[in-house]
């Protein structure tokens, strides 16, 4: 699952692991089991940097296994090898949102949670999302087998559309 933050990767995929009877990761989650601390905490101390190396081992980790859904950062598809792993993984699914929905979806405790989502030069993070949705949606597009709109559908409704789109 790829997409934006806020896009629903984390819920649809718990969705649709149930769905399938399958297991379910959030590479999110599994860097902060790892390292024993925050997605937000290792941004603001250690860097983004630091972040995408942690997080490609733990992509690479749950690609390992057969029989998973799971859900990667928004800025994963900007590592060319986490692409062509998940590409030969199985299929990649790109949540299609625009920026406005997501913020809405993460609401305002969710965005001020989100590091890259800090205000700096004056932007507000809805045109910090516009612009890293600019810098991504090829990437996105590019590396995506099937790509769904959630709309304002709930998480169930959007894993069971998908599964659908995974049966044709």
């Amino acid at each position: 699952m790829i997409g934006l933050m806020g896009s629903g990767k984390s819920s649809v995929g718990r969705a649709l692991s149930r769905l399938l009877r399958w297991g379910f990761v959030d590479t999110d989650s599994a860097v902060e089991k790892t390292v024993r601390r925050s997605v937000r905490d290792i941004f603001l101390c250690d860097g983004e940097t630091r972040f995408r190396a942690l997080e490609k081992r733990a992509i690479a980790a749950a690609s390992k296994a057969s029989g998973r859904v799971i859900a990667v950062g928004g800025g994963a598809v900007l590592d060319a090898g986490n692409r062509r792993l998940m590409r030969r993984s199985g299929t990649v699914v790109y949540l299609q949102i625009s920026p406005e929905a997501a913020l809405r979806r993460l609401g305002k405790g969710g965005a001020r949670a989100r590091p890259l989502l800090a205000a700096r030069d004056g932007k507000t993070p809805l045109a910090i999302m516009r612009r890293l949705l600019g810098k991504r949606r090829r990437l996105y597009i590019q590396c995506a087998g099937v790509k769904i709109r959630p709309g304002s559908d709930a998480p169930a409704r959007v894993a069971e559309r998908l599964l659908e789109k995974l049966k044709q």
